[in-house]
């Protein structure tokens, strides 16, 4: 695929609703998260792993540091983050197999090879103490393909999705994602983000459990 290839996908967005019975699979892996050392505040827990769709097969590429460059994200901008990888059970799961194949084959065309990367991120509140799910703001991620997918959430108000274009006036979409609802957005036309979030419950934790996937040419 040549440099200036891109990943085709006819809407802007796509909002896809998956089968529960991976996210059962997957919901007892984020309680084994580590903290997000970049976000100082600690609210956020992160892990990532990545992979590669060649001829139709996807399999698991060696692990680097994440960078976006600061004209994409000026929060953590030309920043080498580094993050421990999603856990062997987790990456051998049919679950998370899943997962990626819905997808690839509801974001990205069929006959494309692609980078795909996959963030399993906790963000947890408590007490009157808002988190933020979106801390860059109104931003796009630098890659042709994102999609956001709700886990679970516990005691949580807020976290609504929104997307714009760009420059961004109204939201296109105003969403509050529930477990098992998959929004993918073309990222290079749109922006996004996600309003904060508060315990409902004051005086017990929420927590917000997401994968992040993203796609782009190799």
């Amino acid at each position: 695929m040549s440099p200036h290839a891109e990943v085709r996908m006819k809407a802007p967005y796509l909002l896809h609703r998956l089968d529960p019975t991976p996210l059962e699979a997957l919901r007892p892996h984020f309680n084994a998260l580590p903290s997000d050392r970049y976000v100082r505040e600690g609210y956020r827990l992160r892990r990532l792993s990545r992979f590669a769709r060649r001829g139709g097969r996807v399999c698991r590429t060696a692990p680097r540091p994440f960078v976006q460059s600061a004209d994409t994200n000026p929060l953590f901008g030309d920043v080498e983050r580094a993050f421990e990888e999603l856990d062997e059970a987790l990456l051998r799961s049919t679950a998370l197999q899943e997962v990626v194949a819905s997808f690839l084959d509801h974001g990205v065309e069929a006959d494309q090879d692609v980078d795909v990367q996959v963030h399993m991120i906790r963000v947890r509140c408590t007490g009157d103490t808002p988190a933020h799910p979106a801390p860059e703001g109104v931003h796009r991620d630098g890659f042709d393909r994102i999609g956001i997918l709700c886990v679970h959430v516990d005691n949580v108000s807020g976290g609504e999705t929104r997307l714009f274009a760009d420059p961004p006036r109204d939201p296109l979409l105003r969403h509050t994602l529930r477990p098992g609802e998959l929004l993918i957005v073309d990222d290079r036309r749109l922006l996004h983000y996600t309003t904060p979030i508060e315990a409902t419950e004051r005086r017990a934790p929420g927590v917000r459990d997401m994968l992040i996937l993203t796609a782009s040419p190799p």
